[in-house]
Order: C-alpha cells, then structure tokens, then sequence
C-alpha cells in the first residue's frame, strides 16, 4: 500500500485531534504496547513520526523520547499496514535524527514474536528481560557501545533488586 512518512515533532498541539482520532482506530495493535501509552505520551515525545496513506490518513506512528543519551521509542501501525515495512523506515528516519543521542532503545512484550524479530533484523542487541518486557538496544557511536556495556553489567543487578524488594514486600 502506499505510504508515505512526515515529520510532525514541530506542529504536536496542531495535530492533537487526529491522533486522538488514530489512537482510536487502534484494537489489538496496542496489545504489545505499555497500558499507560496514550496521547499524552506522544505529546511528550521528542520526535513525532507518522504514516500516511493516499488519502492523507494516520496509518502508522512512531515516537521517541531521549533520557541521557538514549532514545526510548514506541511504534504503532495499524494490523492493515504491517509488515510492509513502515516500522524499519521509521527506525531509519529515527536514526537519522537521532542527533546527539549514543544509543536506541526497544522494548517488546516476551511474547510479542514480531517487535522483537523485528528488532533483532533492525540491528538491536538483546540485553534482558524484566517484568515481562524484552529490553534492546542498538549503540550508534563508540560512547553508546560503551553504554550498551554498562547497561549489560547492571541489568542483571536491576533484576536482582526487583527480585530482593519484591521478597521483601512478602513478608
């Protein structure tokens, strides 16, 4: 299907409406997605990416918010328009712009089979699971390989802290 993508970071309040209107149109393409994402999130988002169709509707969205150096990003295309390559000309954009950031991350569901083949074709490195999410990461400079290796030294140490407060709120 014909596709196109625009760049919609600058004008957020302007576009407010219709991506209420496309988060709407969303069912089991949220599924995969933390039950806090919404408009809000979006509107807070750093670079806002959408997917268009010929008749200039939302089909796709893409959005990412840097923390120290690291873009964290979500990715929602309508089931209709999946796997036909939206989701890797967004990661390509993102890239792109990704400006001073060292490193991107993704998050998927364990058992959301097609985020995380995707992620794994896209170039992402697994680093753990926690709370049944599956964390990614793909370092864009030597500075993000580096915190790609502090990330993997402590995510274990991250586990284990969930795993000792969780004992302790047992008891």
């Amino acid at each position: 299907m014909n596709t196109h993508i625009v760049n919609i970071s600058g004008d957020l309040e302007v576009h407010r409406e219709v991506l209420r209107s496309f988060l709407a149109t969303l069912d089991s393409e949220l599924k995969h997605l933390d039950p806090a994402f919404g408009l809000e999130k979006i509107m807070n988002s750093d670079l806002v990416l959408v997917a268009l169709d010929q008749d200039g509707a939302i089909v796709g969205l893409n959005g990412t918010k840097s923390t120290f150096g690291i873009h964290k990003s979500y990715t929602v295309i309508q089931e209709r328009y999946q796997r036909q390559g939206l989701g890797r000309r967004f990661k390509e954009i993102q890239g792109r712009k990704a400006g001073a950031a060292q490193l991107l991350m993704g998050v998927c569901e364990k058992d959301n089979h097609s985020g995380i083949n995707f992620k794994f074709s896209a170039g992402y490195i697994p680093v753990g699971t926690r709370w049944g999410l599956r964390y990614f990461f793909k370092p864009l400079s030597i500075r993000g390989k580096i915190l790609l290796g502090i990330i993997r030294v402590l995510f274990p140490a991250l586990n284990a802290f969930d795993w000792i407060t969780s004992a302790l709120r047992v008891r």
